[in-house]
């Protein structure tokens, strides 16, 4: 992750406590900017391990009535707000070729039952590159997701050039538009090998699990997809691994190095699909087996390349099944 070192032994926040030299501290710093922290000192005074708020202060105004906005969640441009509670999947069919009678034949009544004590998740993509998931009664954040592909970008959102750019007294801060998760989640119902609850490995049997597939829009050519049937976060007894949300994989189309990766749990690149002179824009897996991937791929992209109608979807094989259909 390319960082420039923000805080050091020769800049003015050098007195607090774990500023070094080097970036080590400024990558968690960055890290921290994301959950909300003023690491990059967007309010001066150095109070960089605080949350990025400001005081509303109408001139003439004491300063105790003065409001507090916080500014922890970053922009949301284009993705939807998506709730998800109790499955409630359609299971009434007319004819043996469809999804409900999949469901039916396969227990997804039984599963309905008992996820009937489930909570409400409210799941939305963000500017900083952040999924989050908000508890639907309350609106507090049970937990945030950082894509693997998204995560190189995110020095790219900080400019602190904005400070005070809208009032002279105001240290407003800001940040680029990297646009980072800015698709729409999509949420599904699928009848799969999961994970088991630590994410060492895949079950030996098949069983009902709620899929969240992320498409990052904007913020990239790809999409994550995280297994939330467990949505909210418990930790283990006497160290244990809890339990919670868990990252199935990612795919990324890599349009400038020519190449589809699939990346699983814990950050491994597991297989990576060169396609030689043409970049991928998109990628989806399908067919009858759910083992064919489509890939779409061009020479280039913008008018120009459009006009020359040299666009392909090109397929190839692959070991691994889809996770349902998003």
């Amino acid at each position: 992750m390319c960082i420039r070192d923000s805080h050091n032994s020769n800049t003015t926040c050098s007195f607090v406590d774990g500023v070094a030299d080097g970036n080590i501290d400024d990558i968690k710093g960055l890290i921290n900017f994301v959950r909300g922290e003023d690491y990059f000192d967007y309010k001066g005074g150095c109070d960089i391990y605080a949350d990025r708020n400001w005081d509303f202060c109408p001139e003439g105004t004491d300063i105790n009535d003065c409001e507090v906005e916080s500014s922890m969640l970053s922009d949301i441009y284009h993705s939807q707000l998506v709730e998800v509670g109790v499955p409630g999947a359609n299971t009434s069919f007319t004819a043996n070729n469809q999804e409900a009678y999949w469901r039916t034949t396969n227990g997804y009544a039984s599963f309905k039952r008992n996820q009937q004590s489930r909570e409400k998740i409210i799941y939305a993509g963000s500017n900083g590159g952040t999924l989050h998931a908000f508890n639907s009664d309350d609106g507090s954040e049970e937990w945030a997701f950082v894509p693997p592909f998204v995560a190189a970008q995110l020095p790219l959102l900080i400019n602190k050039n904005y400070d005070g750019a809208f009032e002279s007294d105001l240290k407003a801060g800001g940040s680029n538009a990297i646009f980072g998760v800015d698709g729409s989640p999509v949420i599904h119902d699928a009848f799969i090998y999961g994970l088991r609850s630590d994410g060492s490995e895949y079950e030996e049997m098949k069983s009902w699990r709620t899929l969240l597939f992320i498409p990052y829009g904007r913020g990239g050519a790809g999409f994550s997809v995280l297994d939330v049937t467990i949505p909210k976060v418990t930790a283990g007894a006497d160290g244990e691994i809890g339990t919670g949300p868990l990252h199935m994989f990612s795919m990324y189309n890599d349009s400038y190095n020519k190449e589809v990766i699939r990346i699983k749990e814990g950050g491994e690149i597991t297989d990576k699909l060169e396609l030689e002179t043409r970049g991928a824009y998109a990628c989806m897996l399908g067919g009858n087996d759910g083992k064919t991937l489509f890939v779409c791929t061009n020479t280039g992209s913008g008018p120009d390349i459009a006009n020359q109608r040299a666009g392909k979807i090109e397929t190839t094989r692959v070991k691994i099944a889809k996770a349902g259909r998003p």
